[in-house]
C-alpha cells in the first residue's frame, strides 16, 4: 500500500487492537489509555492536515511577510491550544517542538490517510474485517479499492 495509508492503518490497527485486548482482559486503565491515545492522535492528525492545507494554499500564492508571520502566529496558537488539551505524552512532546514547514510536511505523510483508515474501522465495526479490507486494498489498488470496499461495506 502507499506509505501514507500503511502508516494510518498501522495506527488504527495498533490502537484498536490495544482496546480489544484491554476489553477482553477487563483492563480498565489500559482501555482508558488506548482510548486517550486514539483521541490524541486523531486531534494531532486533524491539526497537521488542516495546517498542511493552510500552508499549501499560502505558498501557492505567497503573501507578504506580515501575512506569513500572522499565519504562523495563528498556527502556533492552534498548536498551543491542542497541546493544552492533549494528555498523551508523545503527542504533547511533538507539539512542543519548533513548528516549521518541515514539521507539517513530514507529519502529513503519517496523517493524511488517517481519516480514511478510521472510516474503514468504524464502517466494519470489527478489527478482523478492517484488516481484511486493508489487505484487499493492498492487493488490488490501495486507496481507490479501499474506498470502493467501504462503499460496499456501508451500502
Amino acid at each position: 500500500m502507499p506509505y501514507a495509508l500503511e502508516e494510518a492503518t498501522g495506527r488504527v490497527v495498533g490502537v484498536a487492537g490495544a482496546m480489544l485486548f484491554a476489553t477482553q482482559r477487563n483492563d480498565q486503565p489500559l482501555l482508558a489509555e488506548a482510548r486517550a491515545q486514539e483521541r490524541a492522535w486523531g486531534a494531532f492528525a486533524r491539526f497537521v492536515n488542516r495546517t498542511h492545507a493552510q500552508l499549501t494554499r499560502f505558498y501557492r500564492v505567497p503573501g507578504s511577510r506580515h501575512e506569513r508571520e500572522a499565519l504562523w502566529r495563528h498556527i502556533q496558537g492552534d498548536c498551543d491550544a491542542l497541546r493544552n488539551r492533549t494528555r498523551s505524552r508523545w503527542e504533547n512532546e511533538e507539539l512542543a517542538r519548533p513548528l516549521n514547514n518541515a514539521f507539517f510536511f513530514r507529519y502529513h505523510d503519517y496523517t493524511r490517510r488517517y481519516p480514511l483508515a478510521v472510516q474503514a474501522f468504524r464502517a466494519t465495526g470489527s478489527l478482523r474485517r478492517t484488516i481484511r479490507l486493508y489487505k484487499n486494498a493492498g492487493r488490488t489498488g490501495a486507496i481507490a479499492q479501499l474506498r470502493t470496499d467501504l462503499r460496499q461495506e456501508t451500502g
